[in-house]
């Protein structure tokens, strides 16, 4: 029962990611967190950092999907 409460969590926080991360794309710098991060937005290191950050999180998220598969983890 555990077992199927994370994993309804984690489709949760999934969902719920890859709605956040598209409103990034095409990627664009005034909508959702970067609003109030203007002053930040000028930094090209930050601004590669936060989209790095923001797109590879949903595959991650996805990827822990893998950690509640016996087979997987017999492998």
């Amino acid at each position: 029962m555990r077992k199927y409460i994370l994993l309804l969590l984690l489709f949760f926080f999934t969902i719920l990611m890859i709605r956040i991360t598209i409103a990034y794309i095409p990627i664009q710098t005034d909508v959702a967190f970067l609003r109030i991060k203007q002053d930040y937005i000028d930094n090209k290191h930050w601004l590669s950092s936060f989209f790095i950050h923001a797109f590879t999180s949903t595959f991650l998220l996805l990827a822990g999907f893998t950690q509640f598969s016996g087979y997987i983890l017999k492998k």
